[in-house]
């Protein structure tokens, strides 16, 4: 019983396969009414390389200290600043990025609402670019420096937000 039922699945899944190169099979066949013919790539105008830009997540706030909590009362607001802080945060401590890198807030849909996190895209044929993006997280700050606390409106060392 289970022998044919085994060999009745894999004649299933050939007929979908068949199906579907069928399919694709006439998709790349059938060419626009009026299609212009294709354009020539001299090896002078062909680009050497093919950049693509990544992304990579940095954080919320320094490791040490208190994020802004999703559902919170003003959450939009607060946790929005604190990106923004970190943001002018690793600049102070990395400088601007360098071209083809952005630090960004990035909205990260959730179960209880949307948080805010800080990425850097980049564009990873820059070896520049990519390299801040790795510095950003491999000298990701333990607490927030003065210039931000005084952005953040906050005093005191161990600061919660």
């Amino acid at each position: 019983m289970k022998q044919s039922d085994s060999g009745g699945r894999i004649l299933f899944m050939f007929a979908i396969a068949l199906a579907l190169i069928g399919l694709v099979g006439f998709a790349v066949s059938s060419p626009p009414a009026e299609a212009s013919p294709p354009t020539q790539v001299s090896p002078e105008t062909r680009p050497s390389a093919v950049s693509m830009r990544d992304s990579l997540y940095i954080g919320e706030v320094p490791a040490g200290e208190d994020a802004a909590q999703v559902g919170a009362d003003n959450y939009a607001n607060h946790g929005r600043k604190q990106c923004l802080a970190l943001i002018h945060q690793l600049r102070r401590m990395l400088g601007n990025e360098p071209s083809g890198a952005r630090l960004k807030i990035t909205d990260n849909p959730h179960d209880f609402g949307s948080y805010y996190s800080v990425d850097c895209v980049y564009d990873d044929s820059q070896p520049a670019a990519q390299a801040y993006a790795f510095r950003c997280e491999s000298e990701f700050p333990e607490h927030w420096d003065d210039a931000a606390k005084t952005e953040l409106g906050l005093t005191g060392s161990a600061s919660t937000a």
